[in-house]
């Protein structure tokens, strides 16, 4: 019966483990989806509207090839006017 109860013990203990880490791993996942959304920001081309999502608008727009001060950060005035 020892034996049994033994057994049992060490599958509880590597399931708790799992779920542990599991936790933990789906903790972190959040917190860096939470930290990216913080640190990233909306930008749109003001030639043709392309939307990018970013820290920093990217160096060309992919679209109309406008340069990087061209993109207008979202919710924030254009600074040409």
């Amino acid at each position: 019966m020892s034996e049994l109860a033994s057994t049992s013990g060490s599958l509880l203990n590597t399931k708790v483990t799992a779920i542990r880490e599991l936790n933990k791993s789906i903790t972190d996942s959040a917190n860096l989806e939470i930290k990216m959304a913080k640190e990233n920001k909306e930008w749109i081309c003001s030639v043709c509207g392309y939307k990018f999502v970013g820290p920093e608008p990217p160096k060309e727009c992919p679209v109309c090839h406008a340069k990087k001060e061209y993109f207008d950060e979202v919710g924030k005035e254009p600074e040409n006017f």
